[in-house]
């Protein structure tokens, strides 16, 4: 059994409103007994995307926790709209994304949208309440802003078109394509830092693409890449700190 007192947060933290979105009756009434249980005083849910951002609209929120897979509108779609400024809330608004990490389409997607931090089934207090305080320390930047119109929140298909493992190689077997002068060779993720450029592309175990080359590395990407790591292919990360192409992802 996890000690409560190892969880605890501040008491202004208590007193902030979460929104739960989920649409499993039993999934959502967990979520919502174990925040109560962690502690937190004004706790609200929502059955999907759409129930969502009429609760958005009445009431302040400071961290949504929404399932991904969802009726009417799916948790994808929610974020965009939370992003685009179409509630009553902020932009800047923290989100968590409760997800698989087996499907790359919708953890790049979320990436793209800024998540602020991903929860896998089946939830439980300890990783709950060691994502809900990153996710209120990270910065509340929004680093894709000009993007958000553009992405894409809706999938005929929620299967990858994933690469090989072996034509990932022949990715990383190219030669550099920029001035070596400048290029490192980063071992581990964590020794990552904001500002590094991607010389090449992080793919995923499965050959999906998580991060392109050329992107310019942020706080969020940092941090989602650790929350990742264990799905990430074990490559050299090639980085550059030179003068390059001022692109984001």
């Amino acid at each position: 059994m996890i000690r409560l007192e190892a969880v605890k947060m501040s008491k202004s933290s208590m007193e902030m409103t979460i929104l739960v979105v989920e649409d499993h009756d039993f999934s959502r009434k967990q979520n919502l007994a174990m925040l109560i249980r962690i502690g937190f005083e004004n706790v609200l849910s929502a059955k999907n995307g759409e129930e969502a951002i009429e609760k958005l609209n009445q009431h302040k929120i400071d961290l949504v926790i929404t399932d991904i897979n969802m009726p009417s509108m799916n948790g994808m779609s929610l974020i965009k709209q939370v992003r685009l400024g179409n509630t009553k809330n902020k932009k800047q608004l923290k989100i968590i994304a409760i997800t698989s990490y087996s499907n790359i389409k919708v953890i790049t997607t979320c990436m793209e949208l800024d998540i602020d931090g991903f929860l896998v089934k089946p939830i439980a207090i300890k990783p709950l309440t060691e994502k809900i305080k990153s996710a209120l320390s990270e910065s509340s930047n929004l680093y894709h802003e000009s993007k958000y119109p553009q992405i894409e929140t809706t999938f005929d298909s929620l299967s990858d078109d994933a690469l090989t493992l072996s034509e990932v190689d022949d990715i990383y077997e190219k030669p550099l394509t920029v001035n070596t002068e400048n290029t490192g060779v980063i071992s581990n993720i964590k020794q990552l830092k904001e500002g590094m450029v991607l010389v090449e592309g992080i793919y995923t175990k499965n050959g999906s693409c998580l991060i392109c080359a050329d992107i310019v590395l942020n706080e969020k990407h940092l941090n989602r890449l650790i929350e990742l790591e264990s799905i990430i292919l074990t490559k050299e990360i090639r980085v550059t700190w030179g003068e390059v192409p001022q692109c984001s992802n």
